[in-house]
């Protein structure tokens, strides 16, 4: 397997905000939450469906 760095770095980054977290993926949750919350994006669903023109 490469060592792609853009993977390295994303996991360096969860693993870095599991640490602030306890190692608790239900607090890790609330946390990415409220800081989605904070900055004003919205929630897009994977299951909603685009109805691409004709």
């Amino acid at each position: 397997m490469t060592n792609d760095p853009i993977v390295a770095e994303v996991r360096r980054t969860r693993s870095a905000l599991l640490k602030q977290c306890g190692n608790d993926l239900k607090k890790l949750v609330k946390h990415l939450e409220a800081q989605r919350m904070a900055r004003g994006r919205k929630t897009v669903s994977p299951t909603t469906k685009r109805k691409l023109p004709a």
